[in-house]
């Protein structure tokens, strides 16, 4: 009987033994795996650790924290943020999570964070092109329409917005063509002239039937008018207004002056555009930003004659070359 009792106790030490190996093994592949991101095959060595050990604490844990994880991966790769966000939050304030694990979660909430304010960009955008089309005011929509495609072709993200993008340009480009064909009985009666400021660097073409004011003494641009319609066009130094200025401080201090609502704006790298209607008037302004000198353009004519005279800013303003740089 003494013999069987000892025969006993060293099955059971040896099942005992053989237990707690294959749990301490599943724990370690389990954390390994979890420090290499692997979650799904993490879970997996957690869950073997739970039948060795169905009440572990630390086992349970790791578990959740393995398929919380996963799941939010899973989440994210679809961009269901809604989904992935709530999850990652929990794994970050979760007290007993790893601190591998919980920086892991933090940087993919940082990422979900950025390409969110990149959605939120891009909505932003396409809100204004399509006012612009509302509007009417295509050549504008085109040119924002293009950015907007760059920046597409730039971020994998983005490319669920293609075909929205493609179906706008499509019609912007359809609305041009036909606003072309309409005034082209018109505008093949305006006939340019060029004008040219080698002070400064610049060049344009403007309708030839403009009268030219006397030029300034100190060559710096010219005005032409006729009785609605007004071109300014100038050069002049730049880092005169304070030290080390930029596009920005010239752009800034426009849209700070002009009294009224900006109807359209564009800003790039050394130019910008600001368009407003004051009191009927439309202005349009052009500024080419260089390094030791500016160039500016600026165009004005009522409201009410905007079919003349839209078009024949629309040329004058393709046609403004600077070398201001």
């Amino acid at each position: 009987m003494k013999k069987l009792y000892v025969w006993v106790m060293i099955v059971a030490m040896v099942i005992l033994t053989a237990c707690s190996d294959a749990y301490q093994d599943a724990m370690d592949k389990g954390i390994e795996s979890l420090g290499a991101k692997d979650y799904h095959q993490s879970a997996l060595y957690f869950e073997l650790a739970l039948k060795e050990k169905a009440d572990d604490q630390e086992a349970q844990v790791y578990f959740d924290l393995a398929k919380q994880m996963q799941e939010a991966m899973d989440a994210v790769e679809q961009y269901d943020y809604e989904v992935a966000l709530p999850i990652l939050q929990e794994v970050i304030e979760n007290e007993a999570a790893l601190q591998t694990v919980k920086d892991e979660a933090q940087k993919i909430l940082k990422q979900i964070q950025e390409e969110s304010e990149l959605v939120a960009d891009v909505e932003r955008k396409l809100a204004v092109i399509n006012d612009l089309i509302s509007q009417e005011d295509y050549q504008a929509a085109q040119e924002e329409l293009q950015l907007l495609q760059e920046q597409i072709d730039t971020q994998e993200l983005l490319v669920t917005y293609q075909s929205e993008v493609v179906a706008l340009m499509d019609d912007v480009n359809s609305a041009l063509n036909k606003k072309v064909e309409a005034d082209e009985p018109q505008q093949s009666q305006v006939q340019y002239a060029t004008y040219s400021n080698e002070r400064y660097g610049f060049q344009l073409q403007y309708p030839s039937d403009l009268t030219m004011d006397p030029p300034p003494t100190n060559g710096d641009g010219a005005t032409f008018r006729n009785e609605d319609f007004t071109l300014l066009a100038y050069g002049s130094l730049t880092n005169v207004l304070e030290p080390g200025e930029t596009i920005h401080t010239y752009y800034d201090r426009d849209l700070e002056d002009i009294p009224v609502e900006v109807s359209y704006q564009k800003l790039t790298n050394d130019w910008y555009v600001l368009s407003y209607n004051d009191n009927g008037i439309i202005t349009y302004k052009k500024f080419f930003f260089g390094d030791s000198f500016a160039n500016t353009l600026i165009i004005t004519y009522p409201e009410s004659k905007k079919d003349i005279y839209n078009p024949i800013t629309a040329h004058i303003a393709e046609t403004f070359v600077s070398t201001a740089e």
